[in-house]
């Protein structure tokens, strides 16, 4: 069916932001699969770059870059058109304040670390 063709072909773009190299690197892996294509960064500033050269459909968000924090991306990233990227907050901490933030900013999910 034709139909069916065009969904099987349908790559999903992910974008991992997490500034950890080996926790980047280990949800890229668990992530791969033949209708994702996935993009590590390693920084908001590199997120921001990537998502300024092409569309994603979802962003993995770590709370804690080194630049600056998920939540300050996010704002940027929605303040720039990107209202209709899902986006999952990755966060170390317990601050309801951060969950909130995302939350009001229109998040898919808040995941804490470790992955559970």
């Amino acid at each position: 069916h034709a139909d069916d063709a065009a969904d099987t072909s349908r790559r999903w773009r992910i974008l991992v932001v997490e500034d950890e190299p080996l926790l980047r690197d280990s949800v890229v892996a668990l992530l791969a699969a033949p209708d994702r294509e996935l993009h590590p960064a390693a920084s908001a500033a590199d997120a921001l770059a990537r998502i300024a050269a092409g569309r994603f459909d979802l962003a993995l968000l770590d709370i804690g870059l080194p630049d600056m924090t998920g939540i300050e991306l996010l704002t940027r990233v929605r303040a720039t058109g990107g209202g209709a990227l899902r986006v999952v907050i990755v966060s170390g901490n317990d601050s309801i304040e951060s969950a909130i933030s995302a939350l009001r900013l229109g998040v898919s999910e808040f995941v804490r670390k470790p992955y559970a």
